[in-house]
């Protein structure tokens, strides 16, 4: 799902950092019970896995695992697939200005 993408782009953004359940509750803007169902069901596909902190038993934290990582590439190489198709015959720069209008329609929509 959307949410699911969301959740482990943002986990891979993290980089080495282990994001707690709590944080991706502030990310996703969503209640606790929400990023609970989210994470089952990711780890449910072994896309992430999650844990209590080891320094502080509270915290759940939150891992994207190797098949999360191989995933996200192949959603990358297939984004990639389409942009390309997307601005076949255009130049650099109208594919740039493409992608500079397109963000703002985003924005508009996403302020709303």
């Amino acid at each position: 799902t959307f949410s699911q993408m969301r959740l482990m782009h943002f986990l891979f953004k993290q980089g080495e950092a282990t994001p707690s359940q709590k944080d991706i509750e502030d990310f996703l803007q969503v209640s606790h019970p929400t990023v609970v169902g989210l994470i089952q069901r990711l780890e449910a596909k072994e896309l992430v896995r999650s844990g209590f902190d080891s320094q502080d038993r509270r915290v759940k934290s939150v891992y994207l695992t190797d098949e999360g990582r191989g995933y996200l590439e192949g959603v990358r190489r297939h984004r990639a697939q389409i942009e390309q198709r997307l601005t076949l015959g255009m130049t650099q720069a109208e594919a740039d200005a493409l992608r500079t209008l397109l963000k703002k329609v985003l924005q508009n929509v996403s302020d709303e």
